[in-house]
């Protein structure tokens, strides 16, 4: 097989935060036999990497050195059997929901409305309007140390905005409940309207910091008068003080340092350390 080649990517064609400037070293593996042998040749060479799907939970800097695995020239593939579905890592959340919802299989309908991909989806133990993307799950197809595996739902230990999985996410197998298409697509349309009323639109990452035990982030925030503030083309939301908006062009030290911000004005008025939801990749 040909070794793949590395190729310079904007970080706007990587990222749902779209700031400028682009990431030199970037794969973009179009088979899982090439993911496997271009992780096995950068783990022979101490290489950081890191895989990325959507990148809808990321900021990534153009110094950073991390070589970036892009899944985006993986073909996505899903399989149904009966009430269940078999579904590759590179598939968005929106692809599966629509999937779903025309076999009449309920499961997906909240989850849709996060911008990202199914393996990114469970690496962060992703969740929304109360689903979890675990809630279905049955198991995970995963390469680790150069093997392919697969690790059943009661061995993945969850928490907030994370699970163990340890390897690269190739596919997942859920079982899903069935429901009419009408009342999966009326629940979707809830939820979305829900969203639109309390979120903004723009380029961002959603979420910015996870909320801190019996607390919400965005409450603190605009406790602190953070709504509206600006750091070159990065502003704090309007709408909602938990979403940091790419007003169009912002750098990466323009979130960067916002972020740091906000961080520092809980933590000097509620003695709370904020953490990070996305992240930051330097």
């Amino acid at each position: 097989m040909k070794e793949l080649q590395s190729k310079e990517f904007l970080i706007s064609d990587l990222t749902t935060y779209k700031n400028i400037g682009s990431v030199k070293c970037v794969y973009c593996p179009s088979s899982q036999a090439q993911l496997k042998e271009l992780v096995f040749k950068l783990e022979q060479e101490n290489t950081k990497f890191l895989v990325i799907g959507k990148g809808s939970n990321l900021l990534i800097s153009p110094k950073t050195k991390t070589a970036i695995i892009s899944t985006k020239n993986l073909k996505s593939f899903t399989r149904f059997n009966g009430s269940t579905l078999t579904a590759s890592a590179s598939c968005t959340l929106s692809q599966l929901y629509m999937l779903c919802k025309n076999q009449g299989l309920s499961g997906f309908e909240k989850l849709a409305l996060i911008p990202g991909s199914l393996g990114g989806a469970l690496k962060m133990n992703a969740s929304c309007f109360g689903d979890s993307i675990y809630d279905h799950l049955i198991e995970v197809k995963v390469l680790h140390n150069g093997k392919i595996s697969r690790i059943k739902r009661d061995a993945i230990q969850t928490e907030y905005r994370h699970a163990n999985i340890e390897g690269i996410i190739l596919s997942a197998k859920f079982s899903l409940a069935p429901k009419s298409e009408k009342e999966i697509n009326d629940t979707f349309t809830f939820c979305l309207q829900k969203r639109l009323a309390s979120q903004p639109q723009g380029f961002s990452c959603g979420s910015v910091f996870k909320n801190p035990a019996s607390d919400y982030a965005g409450r603190l925030l605009e406790e602190c008068g953070l709504k509206g503030k600006r750091i070159g083309k990065a502003q704090v939301s309007e709408k909602h003080a938990n979403f940091i908006i790419n007003l169009g062009g912002a750098t990466f030290e323009d979130i960067k340092k916002l972020i740091e911000l906000c961080q520092s004005a809980v933590y000097e008025h509620f003695n709370i350390q904020l953490e990070t939801e996305v992240k930051i990749i330097e």
